[in-house]
């Protein structure tokens, strides 16, 4: 009668209970799971490695050795069963008693290489405490400039530098711009009553509003004055 069949013989009562006590396995068994090859204290059906007495679910496990000692699975102690070595045994998970995946990786952190105190949200690591280098928010536009971010001053220079999504003149805080004044006749004088300050200069405008006819390139502060014609040249009135 094999090993397997006297069990069930004996689970099911068919052989009386005196025949079943104080019954070993006989040496000659080949059913691995009732073995103990590395004489470890625990069967190879438990074992996950019954040829090596240091690797056993009573094991210490510790991360980065590429051996799960404790046959849980992972290459670590991961208590809380999330899939995540604990940071104690050398791995990742910063709260081994809570699963919750935030939690466990951590908050997120964001470089900022330019130091400005404004990381970039392209480049970020979960961490348990921040590192160096890092920052706990993703907002800058420029993480090569420390002139550009949040705490930027738009300037006229063709560039978001307060990362709000406006450049130059489309940006409302924009300081730098220059007044021109309208010159239609490109007598170099410009019309006083059409004003415009912007960061880009129009070809067609004038440092100076100074011009009385903006229409006619011969009159203007310094033109010579006609006398007798009705007209001021000159512009002096």
């Amino acid at each position: 009668m094999s090993n397997t069949t006297l069990r069930l013989l004996c689970t099911f009562g068919v052989i009386s209970l005196f025949g079943c006590e104080d019954k070993d396995p006989p040496t000659d068994i080949v059913d691995v799971e009732w073995e103990d090859k590395d004489s470890d204290g625990v069967l190879g059906q438990d074992d996950c490695d019954d040829n090596d007495p240091t690797i056993n679910p009573n094991e210490i496990d510790s991360v980065g050795d590429g051996v799960d000692q404790n046959c849980d699975g992972l290459d670590g102690t991961d208590a809380d069963g999330d899939g995540l070595a604990s940071i104690e045994s050398g791995g990742t998970d910063c709260d081994d008693s809570d699963p919750d995946e935030v939690i466990s990786f951590g908050p997120e952190f964001f470089s900022d290489a330019d130091g400005d105190g404004f990381g970039d949200s392209t480049t970020s690591v979960n961490a348990c405490e921040i590192p160096n280098g890092y920052v706990t928010n993703g907002d800058d536009c420029n993480d090569a400039n420390v002139l550009v971010s949040p705490d930027g001053e738009e300037v006229c220079d063709g560039i978001d530098n307060d990362c709000d999504g406006a450049v130059d003149d489309d940006d409302d805080s924009v300081t730098g711009q220059t007044t021109s004044f309208s010159d239609s006749d490109a007598d170099g004088y410009g019309d006083a009553d059409l004003v415009l300050i912007s960061c880009n200069v129009p070809s067609e405008s004038a440092d100076n509003g100074d011009d009385c006819d903006d229409e006619n390139p011969e009159i203007h502060p310094m033109a010579d004055e006609i006398a007798a014609d009705g007209v001021d040249q000159n512009c002096d009135g």
